[in-house]
């Protein structure tokens, strides 16, 4: 099981991460939604969780090489850094768009029982293989 760990300094200011620490400031992810991700991104290599608070669960993300690739926030959002090649797919899913982190997010909202064609494993596995393919 990963353990979150506490964001190192040097990392939010990555210009690729810039929005995402200032979004989720405040913010508060339940244990359900923090599990859900944190078992999405269990198998792949080289992934950190962090959390500024994990007790508290003020938003929990995930990250490999530096890149923070999805994350969970509020009460019924988790967020994904994809290629936008894939947002057509993600779109037609049920996602959208999550321009306050950049053009290549998106967001799944609302109950996630309730999220249509949802794959959170893979749309995790995508959103990192994207975001070590930015971060090369």
């Amino acid at each position: 099981m990963l353990d979150p760990k506490p964001l190192p300094p040097e990392k939010p200011s990555l210009d690729l991460n810039r929005r995402t620490p200032a979004l989720t400031a405040g913010a508060a992810s339940p244990t359900d939604l923090s599990e859900r991700l944190r078992a999405a991104v269990q198998s792949l290599p080289e992934v950190d969780l962090f959390s500024p608070n994990w007790p508290k669960y003020r938003y929990v993300a995930a990250s490999t090489r530096h890149i923070i690739f999805a994350f969970a926030i509020g009460a019924n959002t988790l967020a994904f850094r994809l290629d936008l090649r894939l947002h057509p797919r993600a779109l037609a899913s049920g996602a959208t768009a999550y321009d306050e982190c950049g053009e290549d997010w998106i967001s799944f909202s609302g109950c996630p029982e309730n999220w249509p064609g949802t794959d959170v494993e893979s749309w995790a596995s995508q959103a990192y293989d994207y975001a070590r393919a930015i971060g090369e």
